[in-house]
């Protein structure tokens, strides 16, 4: 599938040989050294990449603005690829956290319930929540091919007042507030303060790592992990 699937490797760089290089940027370099050597490409909210404008710009003056019993059609332009991405027809039924994560409707509605998204909106009681279900069935995804990142949402209250909601550039999160993530993620997972601030230190500075077994070995036991044949949830507080 990642080779041969809908925006496979194939996809992107035609059929390949034994010989296998994979794609870079027009300047040489990998996308993740293009996306994160700037600062960018780190994600403020807990919810999948295309959904962070949304989060960012929209979520929040939108829920300020009704309740979901007001609505009565919420309609979204968004870029091609975040359309064939999070609102093909998986995510208009979700059944597990990492589908309801990448569910643009799911999220759309989690934001005019709740106003905010965490690691606990993806819980099994909130994606089967019947006022997010009922909020998803009044949306309609459609494509943009404008070039750019932006989400457009047009929402119709039931009164027939209606607003529309543009969301812009995601900002890159600053060094602190990617401590500050980190810390609220470890605390989250209940890491021991210890452990989290060591894991900090050696992934904040890979550069002088001798040997990268040695900050892999510190996250493969983060926390509480349970072993690979334990299929049950995390722990959610």
């Amino acid at each position: 599938m990642p080779f041969e699937a809908r925006d496979g490797l194939i996809a992107h760089i035609g059929p390949f040989t034994r010989d296998l290089k994979f794609p870079t940027s027009p300047d040489g370099k990998m996308a993740l050294e293009t996306i994160h050597g700037k600062g960018g490409g780190y994600k403020r909210w807990a919810s999948e990449g295309n959904t962070q404008t949304y989060w960012q710009w929209i979520a929040k003056p939108l829920h300020e603005w009704t309740r979901p019993e007001e609505v009565a059609s919420i309609d979204v332009e968004t870029p091609y690829f975040a359309w064939q991405e999070i609102c093909d027809p998986p995510k208009w039924d979700p059944r597990n956290r990492e589908t309801a994560d990448h569910s643009f409707p799911y999220n759309v509605a989690r934001g005019l319930i709740d106003g905010t998204v965490y690691l606990d909106s993806f819980t099994k009681e909130k994606y089967m929540d019947p006022v997010a279900r009922e909020l998803m069935s009044k949306m309609r995804f459609h494509a943009s091919l404008s070039p750019g990142f932006t989400s457009i949402v047009t929402v119709r209250k039931k009164s027939g007042e209606e607003r529309v909601f543009k969301s812009q550039a995601t900002v890159p999160l600053t060094h602190d507030e990617l401590v500050q993530k980190s810390n609220r993620l470890a605390d989250f997972m209940h890491v021991e303060k210890g452990q989290r601030d060591h894991a900090l230190q050696q992934w904040m500075s890979l550069k002088t790592c001798k040997d990268i077994a040695e900050p892999m070995q510190t996250l493969a036991k983060f926390g509480e992990p349970k072993p690979l044949a334990d299929m049950s949830p995390a722990r959610i507080s």
